[in-house]
């Protein structure tokens, strides 16, 4: 209960504007349909093919029919809080439908900071991209594990956008500070430990459960589907005669996710060694402990994945800044820095500067990745499929190559 966000006074509350605004793309999507009709797995009017002329043409009326619906949003952003009408008090079996409709209003804000782009407006672009990393802090203030990983992506979808603006070259000033401040107020490693303190509360409710009713634990599994018969009579029996091994399972989860938490406060290059030794010690005899425990292992690693996107992308807006400023490209990120302050240049992979090489008229931005490797800025596998590059069937190390600075990336059509 000390997790659960606080109630929000209405007038305060920047969800049920971001709700109405999800409502009307829907509607709009679905009206659009019925009279087009459906080409392909399309589902939405901004699923947009970049490299084809008739999607481009279109991409602007779009977005002024919608332009209710940016307002919304910006409506929303000018808001101090956010909570959206979520039961709280049914602790695994809370629903969070928004978590979907937001994923939708990013893709939105997407395709609309791209159409400001191409328009020849990246003030209006970068602001409509701020509206997106807004709306990710709101799911980043939800404690629970399934609203970092929507936050999490909701980054991705928007950063597209601004990848968009960095390519066509130029980036105003005031509204990239604006957008690298904005980024900057987010600590995605305390939001992370945070929903791991909230995973351990319900991992906790899930205990006394099974305790007040050892029914309940064959329902989740699927075992009991009645108050009567011989499972149930079994589960009961364990509810007394298995008691203490049940305190035994619970001990191993505390344990399991006290190191987790520990690893969660921490960069992935530090604490994932802790993540996969607690899971590896998980016991054979307790199995209700690793029913309740989620896979950890990876999630920091997707976490620093989105910090140091992050932070490449505010460096390549400043070194945009940089060069309009000067006429040339920075020799190094140092004197990057020196001259644009609000560049974020760290590494969180390697705890030190992101790697940058001037060559050929423009330059190479990467960060080691999750291998902690320097690769020499060969792209990971997943960004070379983006880019549709073939990529063996048979990946022996999915990890492998740095995470680079793509700017083109905004063009491929991955659905996020």
């Amino acid at each position: 209960m000390d997790g659960i966000p606080p109630p929000v006074p209405e007038d305060q509350n920047a969800a049920p504007l971001y709700l109405k605004a999800a409502q009307i793309i829907e509607d709009r999507d679905k009206q659009f349909f019925e009279k087009q009709g459906r080409p392909g797995d399309r589902g939405e009017r901004y699923d947009i093919d970049f490299s084809q002329p008739v999607d481009l043409a279109r991409l602007s009326a779009m977005v002024r029919q919608d332009a209710d619906v940016l307002e919304l949003l910006r409506r929303a952003t000018l808001l101090p809080k956010c909570r959206f009408d979520t039961n709280w008090e049914d602790v695994l079996g809370a629903l969070f439908p928004h978590y979907a409709k937001m994923r939708r209003v990013a893709r939105f804000l997407r395709t609309a900071t791209i159409e400001a782009a191409l328009r020849g407006d990246p003030t209006e672009a970068l602001d409509r991209a701020r509206i997106g990393f807004i709306l990710s802090r709101r799911m980043l203030g939800e404690p629970v594990l399934i609203a970092q990983l929507v936050a999490w992506a909701i980054d991705g979808i928007v950063a597209r956008g601004v990848m968009c603006v960095v390519e066509r070259g130029v980036v105003p000033e005031d509204a990239a500070r604006r957008l690298a401040e904005e980024i900057a107020k987010d600590d995605l490693i305390a939001a992370h430990a945070r929903a791991m303190q909230m995973e351990r509360a319900a991992g906790l409710w899930a205990f006394e459960q099974m305790r007040r009713r050892p029914v309940w634990v064959g329902t989740v599994l699927g075992n009991v589907t009645s108050e009567s018969g011989l499972r149930l009579w079994l589960w009961k029996l364990w509810g007394n005669v298995g008691r203490p091994l049940l305190y035994a399972n619970e001990l191993v989860y505390l344990d399991y996710m006290e190191q987790a938490i520990q690893a969660a406060k921490l960069p992935w290059r530090e604490g994932a060694w802790r993540q996969m030794q607690a899971a590896e010690k998980i016991p054979f005899w307790a199995p209700l402990a690793r029913l309740v425990t989620p896979v950890f292992t990876r999630v920091g690693q997707k976490r620093d994945r989105v910090i140091a996107a992050r932070a490449m992308l505010v460096t390549a807006l400043a070194i945009e800044v940089y060069r309009q400023r000067t006429g040339h490209l920075p020799a190094s990120l140092v004197a990057l820095k020196a001259e644009v302050p609000w560049a974020m240049t760290q590494d969180v992979f390697s705890g030190h500067d992101l790697i940058y090489r001037p060559r050929d008229g423009g330059y190479l931005l990467y960060s080691i990745g999750p291998n902690l490797k320097d690769d020499g800025g060969k792209p990971l596998i997943d960004q070379k499929r983006a880019l549709g590059q073939v990529v063996p069937q048979v990946v022996k190390d999915p990890n492998a190559g740095d995470l680079v600075w793509l700017p083109q990336l905004w063009r491929s059509k991955p659905r996020s």
